[in-house]
């Protein structure tokens, strides 16, 4: 469920760098990809700004639970695992999260 499913074929721009499995977004190329996370990781966004994501080689999972229309313009979703992943980053995290912000 984990694994790509789709191949290449071509997603939004919002999800560069992710794949399909079946029934999560998976996220294979970290250096595309606008989100902080670990080759591997997979989660799920819902209407209205709900949002998870589980990251099993940092052993870390993240709920996000709100319900907002028109959430999109505050970034809501990559803001909240960019903290989650920020509060309990070893040094690598810390370092490619800068990386990604130049």
């Amino acid at each position: 469920m984990t694994q790509n499913h789709i191949g290449r074929m071509p997603l939004w721009p919002d999800l560069a760098g992710y794949r399909f499995g079946l029934g999560f977004r998976v996220l294979t190329d970290e250096g595309k990809s606008a989100h902080l996370g670990s080759p591997g990781s997979y989660g799920w966004g819902g209407a209205f700004g709900t949002f998870f994501f589980i990251d099993p080689k940092e052993d870390m999972l993240g709920i996000l639970m709100v319900q907002m229309q028109s959430w999109n313009h505050l970034n809501i979703r990559p803001d909240s695992m960019s903290l989650a992943m920020q509060a309990s980053s070893t040094n690598g995290m810390t370092e490619m999260w800068q990386m990604k912000r130049h």
